[in-house]
């Protein structure tokens, strides 16, 4: 009978054309005893994905109360359809993980942990706030012994994954670990897992996985980096971003080698909270691509990463140029289940989900859809009918418009002629993977690109200010790459009189609202989130300091009087990030990350205040002019803002001499700053201008 087994397995890859030597090792081994079944589906699996394919669940059933030896051989199906859809993935070179991903519109968060034993309730009385946060509201040793209580009896991954194939087959994401640290898989790094709560021992990704590889849905896994739990980790804090510590690296690198190499094939990756380093951010963007190579990660900063995700109800006002995701729970205000959810009218649930699918898919990205499970692990039929007619009705959309291909916003193309002058703001930007901050919604640009239509390009002039003299940039022309060190030839001194006048100061208190050409506007209008913090005043040289809430902005109007048309160079204080407004145009909008802030103000019982100072180009016209700088604070906390004249009002020039003559009428020009060593560093290009001859 094993041998009939093992001829059957041999002929059924055979006759799918895999090489003879595959074959022949399948046949080779004996499955009946379990490691050679186990060698024997990872050959199958090897062959099926490749070299490269991650091993398959190492640990199933053994040492597992709770799972039977059904359950066991139900995973190791699943594992194995899984590698057969990724063969057949593969014969089809478009059906890449990441086209697959930027194409698939909607996808079920299944969000589920200790915290939903309470159910938003402590003590009998109702907890303010996500019900996921609870951990934050109550002693650790006390949160703790929710583990006894934890029992997932109605936990069903099939009848999940069946809903997910009834809404079209959407992909599924699982909450492996939240911040809480109370992890849902078998775990050597600590005992605060749903394996050794005395109510549970099941591995419960082990089992989510397993159904959605047998039922051919995609699955991802969402684990938070922040972790209250873990004693050598950074404190709490409201706005998840702490550093992370080494030995809290240490951990985090353990359990993503665990989850990444005992669950078979993981589409999509979620790293969420935590403040890593460019250095910790690139290690685990090499962990993830050598562990699962076809894995879509999200959720790492500097530049690593394949997609950005956007928080919950904050609309930004510039969206990625790159993949991205917007995520929100299907409940406002907790990702996590909150008793009396059952009593929500779905079919106002599901409208308002309807529209923000169609915002997020009419703007290029794909929506993620958080869905609670009960205290015992089960899902609320509302949610249920919610994310059935929210499948629907994306279905009949799919069906409408088939054959489409979904194009994401682009600017608007400006072509350009010799002698005019180019600039940033004019220019097509390139951004980084985190160019879209989840927490400010701001994003950066790495070059900035124009195109001319003219003949023949024989030289560029460039116009720079003080602070790039030295600096070293990349032009590109056509493909050919320069190198050009910015040497002024020429100074011209600003002659223009130039008077910096009236300020005033407010404080948004969320810092994705986008900036009206004038504050008075605002003022006038009372918004909700915006107020005025101080009377103004005509100190030209003063910074204004200001305590803020985290994810909040502070905004400085100036009043700027110009004799002339002038480009002007003035000195711009910002805290996290920066935008600069002149006129109602945009000149500059950027991240300052932490590695680049100055921090002020270290006298003995004074509280540091982190900030960036730098010069900004203001094209003022003449008479009087609008200036507002917003100032991001991402931690809140003291935070500085400002606007000023520079203290070296010149303007330097140079021309660089291409080495030979650019043929053609029409032609592409690129500029980047070299020597960052951070993949995700903005270009701050604003103060450089070019002029094409």
């Amino acid at each position: 009978m094993r041998k009939i087994i093992s001829d059957i397995c041999a002929g059924s890859l055979l006759l799918a054309g895999f090489p003879l030597s595959v074959v022949a090792q399948v046949r080779e081994q004996d499955p009946g005893q379990s490691g050679d079944v186990r060698k024997q589906e990872h050959l199958i699996s090897q062959a099926i994905v490749g070299q490269d394919a991650p091993p398959l669940i190492d640990h199933v059933p053994d040492g597992y109360a709770g799972l039977s030896r059904k359950a066991a051989r139900k995973t190791r199906e699943g594992l194995l359809a899984a590698a057969a859809a990724e063969q057949r993935r593969q014969a089809d070179p478009s059906k890449t993980t990441a086209f697959l991903w930027a194409n698939e519109p909607l996808a079920l968060f299944v969000n589920y942990g200790l915290y939903s034993t309470a159910a938003g309730n402590w003590n009998g009385q109702p907890v303010e706030g996500p019900t996921e946060r609870l951990a934050t509201h109550v002693f650790m040793e006390d949160y703790e012994e929710l583990a006894e209580r934890f029992q997932p009896s109605d936990f069903d991954p099939e009848r999940i994954v069946n809903l997910a194939v009834k809404a079209g087959k959407r992909p599924i994401l699982f909450s492996a670990k939240h911040k809480d640290g109370f992890c849902l898989f078998k775990t050597s790094a600590t005992a605060f897992n749903a394996v050794e709560a005395p109510g549970c021992g099941r591995d419960l990704v082990a089992e989510m996985a397993a159904a959605c590889h047998r039922g051919g849905v995609p699955f991802g896994l969402y684990y938070a980096v922040t972790d209250w739990h873990f004693p050598q980790a950074a404190p709490a804090s409201a706005h998840d971003a702490e550093a992370v510590t080494p030995e809290h690296f240490a951990y985090i690198r353990t359990q993503l080698t665990e989850l990444l190499t005992r669950y078979g094939l993981v589409r999509e990756l979620w790293l969420d909270g935590g403040a890593l380093t460019a250095a910790q951010s690139r290690e685990l963007y090499g962990l993830v691509r050598n562990l699962q190579p076809k894995c879509m990660v999200g959720g790492l900063e500097h530049g690593y990463g394949d997609f950005v995700s956007l928080p919950e109800y904050a609309w930004p006002a510039l969206l990625p140029s790159g993949p991205w995701q917007y995520a929100a729970p299907i409940h406002e205000g907790s990702w996590g289940y909150r008793g009396g959810e059952a009593e929500a009218d779905s079919g106002k649930l599901a409208a308002k989900h309807q529209e923000i699918l169609r915002k997020v898919r009419a703007a290029g990205g794909n929506y993620l859809i958080g869905l609670p499970l009960t205290s015992y692990g089960g899902v609320v039929l509302q949610d249920a009918l919610v994310i059935t007619r929210l499948g629907s009705s994306l279905e009949r959309e799919e069906r409408r418009t088939a054959g489409e291909v979904r194009q994401r916003t682009s600017q608007v193309e400006t072509v350009f002629a010799k002698g005019m002058e180019l600039e940033a703001a004019a220019a097509e930007k390139i951004y980084g993977l985190d160019e879209a901050d989840p927490y400010l919604a701001c994003r950066s640009s790495l070059a900035l690109k124009w195109k001319l239509q003219d003949f023949g390009l024989r030289k560029v002039d460039f116009l720079f200010s003080e602070e790039e003299i030295g600096n070293f940039v990349l032009l590109t022309v056509d493909g050919r790459e320069y190198k050009v060190e910015l040497l002024p030839e020429q100074a011209d001194t600003v002659q223009a009189k130039v008077d910096f006048k009236h300020q005033q100061l407010a404080v948004l208190s969320e810092a994705c609202n986008a900036l009206p050409t004038e504050l008075s506007s605002w003022i006038a209008e009372k918004k909700p989130w915006f107020r005025s913090l101080e009377p103004s005043c005509n100190a030209p040289e003063k910074t204004v300091s200001s305590r803020v809430r985290p994810m909040s902005a502070l905004v400085l109007e100036r009043s700027v009087y110009a004799d002339r048309e002038v480009l002007y160079p003035a000195q711009v204080i910002s805290g996290d990030a920066v935008e600069v407004w002149v006129n109602g145009k945009l000149v500059v909008r950027h991240l300052n990350l932490p590695a680049e802030l100055e921090t002020v103000g270290k006298r003995p019982g004074e509280r540091s205040t982190r900030q960036w100072q730098e010069t900004v180009l203001l094209p003022l016209r003449p008479g009087l002019n609008k200036v507002l700088v917003k100032s991001y604070s991402r931690h809140g906390g003291e935070m500085n803002v400002g606007l000023c004249p520079s203290t070296f009002p010149e303007l330097y020039r140079m021309t660089f001499a291409l080495p030979d003559p650019v043929p053609g009428f029409r032609h592409e020009l690129e500029l980047r700053r070299m020597g960052e060593e951070r993949a995700s560093a903005d270009a701050r290009l604003h103060n450089v201008r070019l002029v094409v001859h």
